[in-house]
């Protein structure tokens, strides 16, 4: 009797302390701290001349600022003397001569719109991506190509004649040959 009362309390011991809601009554739970609720406030500072104002409940710390400001002055702040980076004005000589090297004095006002224009148009002549896996193949360019043993033979006749380039006759161009039926398939 007495090893089965024992054994009784050892398996109702077990059994409540695998129980979540028991072990954190029992204070045996873990309870690890919220990370988004740690918070890094500003450091108290005493005013210069003492005058305490006393908190307004609900408020904002004055000395706080806001986490967009804070990142932009930590980003923007030279750390060996405290200035913002992008202001040239406090730049040393140093520092100017590299920024007029690199061409930063001569900046094109309107940079961000040609470069807008240039993608928007690289981005119509590329089509859409299923234009791409339908017509994987390169299609060949427009225009004409030109025989350079006759076009160089043509424009010696004209200059010997005296006559301007443009007056002599046709234009010599390579015609392509066809192809056959099969070539070309797997290149």
């Amino acid at each position: 009797m007495r090893y089965g009362t024992l054994s009784l309390i050892l398996a109702v011991g077990i059994g409540v302390s695998g129980c979540a809601a028991t072990r954190q009554a029992l204070g045996m739970g873990k309870n690890p701290p919220d990370e988004f609720q740690v918070v890094s406030h500003a450091p108290l500072s005493m005013p210069a001349n003492y005058d305490l104002v006393p908190p307004q409940p609900g408020e904002p710390r004055p000395q706080e600022l806001s986490a967009s400001t804070t990142a932009e002055t930590t980003l923007l702040t030279n750390s060996s003397n405290g200035t913002i980076a992008a202001d040239a004005s406090n730049a040393s000589p140093g520092e100017h001569a590299i920024l007029s090297q690199a061409g930063a004095d001569k900046v094109e006002p309107h940079i961000r719109q040609t470069v807008d224009q240039d993608a928007a148009a690289e981005r119509e002549a590329a089509g859409s991506l299923v234009d791409t896996l339908a017509f994987w193949r390169a299609t060949p360019q427009p225009g004409t190509v030109l025989d350079p043993q006759k076009e160089q033979q043509r424009l010696q006749q004209d200059a010997a004649l005296g006559q301007p380039p443009s007056a002599g006759g046709p234009t010599p161009i390579v015609v392509p040959k066809k192809k056959a039926l099969l070539e070309g398939i797997f290149n």
